[in-house]
C-alpha cells in the first residue's frame, strides 16, 4: 500500500449541488472515494451559492462546494450508516422521478389548436351578445 498523502494546503475541485423538488433535497456530481482515500488529515466543507445559477434554465447548479485542509487538531468523524430514509435516488431513478414529474406538470395544458378554439369561440359568441360569465372555457373545446 502506498504512503498517504498530507491534504495540508490542498482541496478538492469545486463541485455542484442540485435541487430536487420532486424529492425536496439536493444531490451532488459522483465523488470518487478512490481520489480521497490517497490523503490523511482533517477537511471541511466549504459551500456556496453558484453566482452563474440561473433559476435552473442553464443547468447549472445551485449551490457548489468543496473539501479544503482544516488544519485543526480537533475534528468530528463522520459515521457512515444505512440510508433509512430511503430518499436518495439512482441516476435511473432520479431521470425517472424527473420525467414524470414533468409529465405530470404538462399532461392538463392545452394544444395550441385548443387555445385557438377557444379564442375563436369566445369571440363569435362575443358577438352574438354573450358577456361575462356567460360561457366557459370548456364550452369550446
Amino acid at each position: 500500500m502506498s504512503k498517504l498523502e498530507v491534504i495540508e494546503g490542498k482541496q478538492t475541485s469545486w463541485e455542484g449541488l442540485w435541487w430536487h423538488p420532486e424529492y425536496q433535497g439536493f444531490s451532488s456530481g459522483v465523488i470518487s472515494l478512490a481520489q480521497l482515500r490517497k490523503f490523511k488529515g482533517n477537511v471541511r466543507l466549504y459551500m456556496r451559492k453558484n453566482k452563474y445559477y440561473e433559476n435552473g434554465k442553464n443547468n447549472r447548479p445551485n449551490y457548489t462546494w468543496c473539501l479544503k485542509d482544516a488544519n485543526s487538531a480537533t475534528f468530528k468523524e463522520l459515521e457512515v450508516e444505512d440510508d433509512v430514509d430511503a430518499r436518495l435516488y439512482t441516476e435511473d431513478e432520479l431521470q425517472t422521478a424527473i420525467a414524470e414529474a414533468v409529465e405530470k406538470a404538462t399532461n392538463d395544458l392545452y394544444t395550441r389548436d385548443q387555445l385557438e378554439a377557444v379564442m375563436e369561440g369566445a369571440r363569435a359568441d362575443g358577438a352574438r351578445g354573450y358577456g361575462y360569465g356567460d360561457v366557459l372555457i370548456e364550452d369550446y373545446i
